[in-house]
């Protein structure tokens, strides 16, 4: 394994360390927490108490997950006091922090693939039990927002990875008094990041029924060559903000990281 690799692996075993019944426990809890609420959401479909999707509203607040998956990545050397031994490993600082930065991504990902399986058994359950509301211009809709969130999720994801990162650093340095400044640019961007995506792929849905389904699929055609540009420039943004960010957090640890 090369160094840049054992890096990695290094940074995804990095957790708080806690008694192995506090793990059972909170597994435990995990589980309980999820047989419950698939219980109750599958009550409410049978009684006829949800009649929309709803539920997928809760995967924009995964820009929060973004952010502090970063962030949790260099806060962690820290609180377990392990801060000293990475500064002082004989790698230069933005191999550390791009180290930090793929863990990071590697997380980001699995946490989006467990959102968007869960959305989405969530929804097909929503479909087989209420066959008659939950068809034509409503799947539609819920469809063309998934994948509006995820393009917005992913096209995002430097940006959100890379600014929890840089806070990170920010806060072991003498200039984490502008902390919270950083946290208002990031709720900013975020949110100029989401508004130009739901505002600029606007996918016509209000005609759709499930008899022309396929006559609104082959309408999406034309929009394909917008979509794909708006997905690039979005990309790019949040990879040059990321660079940006990315620079900044590195140069904060040659010269101001506190141990």
């Amino acid at each position: 394994m090369s160094v840049f690799g054992a890096l990695v692996q290094n940074s995804l075993k990095l957790r708080k360390h806690r008694p192995e019944r506090w793990r059972y426990a909170w597994r435990a809890y995990l589980a309980l927490a999820i047989v419950l609420g698939l219980g109750w959401y599958t009550w409410a479909l049978l009684h006829g108490n949800v009649t929309s999707p709803f539920f997928f509203w809760y995967l924009p607040a995964l820009v929060f997950v973004g952010f502090w998956t970063g962030y949790s990545q260099i806060k962690r050397e820290w609180r377990g006091g392990t801060a000293g031994w990475w500064l002082s490993l004989p790698y230069p600082r933005h191999w550390l922090l791009g180290a930090k930065l793929v863990a990071a991504g590697i997380r980001y990902l699995l946490v989006l693939v467990i959102g968007y399986v869960s959305t989405l058994i969530l929804f097909f359950e929503g479909i087989w039990l209420q066959p008659n509301v939950w068809n034509g211009q409503m799947l539609l809709f819920t469809a063309v927002t998934l994948v509006k969130l995820l393009l917005f999720l992913l096209l995002g994801g430097p940006f959100f990875l890379t600014f929890g990162l840089a806070l990170g650093v920010l806060q072991q340095t003498s200039w984490k008094v502008i902390s919270p400044l950083f946290w208002l640019l990031y709720i900013a961007v975020a949110n100029v990041l989401m508004w130009k995506t739901f505002s600029s792929l606007n996918l016509d849905v209000n005609k759709a029924d499930r008899s022309g389904f396929w006559m609104f699929v082959s309408g999406l055609v034309p929009q394909l060559h917008d979509i794909v540009t708006l997905s690039i420039l979005m990309l790019l943004a949040s990879l040059v903000l990321g660079g940006l960010l990315f620079w900044f957090a590195t140069r904060l640890l040659e010269r101001h990281a506190e141990v």
